[in-house]
Formats: C-alpha cells, structure tokens, sequence
C-alpha cells in the first residue's frame, strides 16, 4: 500500500544544482518532443493540403471537359 509522504515540495528555487539541472534536462526534452511532434503534424496537415487542391484542379478540369463535350454534342444537333 502507498503510504503519503508529508515532505514540503519544494519550488524551482530551493532544488539543489543537480537536481535543477535535471529538473532542466526534462523540460528540454519535453519541448524538443513537443516540438517534433508539431512539425509532424504540420507535414501532414501540408501533405492534405497539397492532396485537396490536386482533387479541386482535377474537378475543375473534369468540368471543363464535361462542359465542352456537352457544347459539342449541342452543336452537333445530337
């Protein structure tokens, strides 16, 4: 079973240099994580970006097409 433990925490301040260093230690490493997964997310998030404007130019081709075929065929009295 845990037992609780009544020792004051301390603040930033009151740590020893060891132990603000490492207290340093996982906040860059918590950053550089956050940080890597942040540009991740906006590769991808680019890569749909890119994914979707490649589908409305091909829509906007299909229509075009579609359009003139229709043009034609009217033309033609068909």
């Amino acid at each position: 079973m845990n037992t609780i433990n009544n020792e004051k925490i301390k603040t930033y301040g009151e740590l020893d240099i060891d132990e603000m260093e490492l207290l340093d230690i996982f906040r860059v490493m918590k950053l550089s994580y956050d940080q890597a997964r942040f540009e991740l997310y906006s590769y991808r998030l680019n890569d749909l970006i890119e994914k979707y404007d490649n589908i409305v130019e091909m829509r906007r081709d299909a229509q075009t097409l579609f359009f003139e075929i229709l043009e034609q065929i009217d033309k033609d009295g068909l």
